[in-house]
């Protein structure tokens, strides 16, 4: 058993192992224990468990590759091909389940679905995803890299867009950042946007 890649953990082993650390943070023992259970590595000699348990901590420092398109179970899986496109129901599961580690299959299973349609075109590939129906746990065992390397790509794009918005707050007049500043200011106060979708 070699852990060399994210490629070799899955959604799961993320999960419960992100589990185990919270629930023993304090306890080395018992997480490396916890772990041993996990990785089914309780008949191995202690040097091989260590090396492997080296191994997957290893595993977790390496950057992860945007993975567009993947095969679980015989299922070809595509991400969201056009982003402007996402549905009210969409953004609002993505919204609830990015919150926690917990529930990355969840938010896998709405970021991937099926392909559904695929066409190469000019060296280009282009394809269709079947309409998001809800959630599911079907992704538990994609590979740990396609988790984690669609978060990676949510946070580059957040930091693109956050330099285009301060770019474009930099080019206005102090008069018209004045007039956003009020804009925000009474809109935020004394409001919620809690309960409001």
């Amino acid at each position: 058993m070699k852990y060399t890649t994210l490629r070799d953990l899955t959604i799961e082993d993320f999960i419960i192992l992100n589990s185990i650390v919270d629930t023993f943070k304090d306890d080395d023992i018992k997480v490396r224990a916890e772990l041993i259970k996990h990785f089914k590595l309780e008949k191995y000699p202690m040097n091989e468990a260590d090396d492997i348990l080296l191994q997957i901590n290893e595993v977790l420092t390496h950057k992860p590759n945007f993975i567009q398109r993947f095969e679980l179970d015989g299922v070809e899986y595509g991400f969201i091909p056009n982003l402007d496109n996402i549905t009210t129901a969409e953004w609002v599961d993505i919204e609830n389940y990015q919150q926690s580690v917990e529930y990355a299959d969840r938010l896998v299973s709405i970021l991937y679905r099926p392909v559904k349609r695929s066409l190469k075109f000019w060296n280009k590939s282009y394809y269709n995803i079947e309409e998001y129906t809800g959630t599911n746990t079907k992704l538990r065992q994609a590979p740990l890299e396609v988790y984690s390397g669609a978060m990676v790509f949510f946070y580059h794009l957040g930091k693109t867009l956050l330099s285009h918005i301060d770019t474009s707050i930099k080019n206005l007049t102090q008069r018209q950042k004045e007039e956003v500043l009020n804009l925000v200011q009474k809109h935020t106060s004394n409001k919620s946007l809690d309960g409001i979708v």
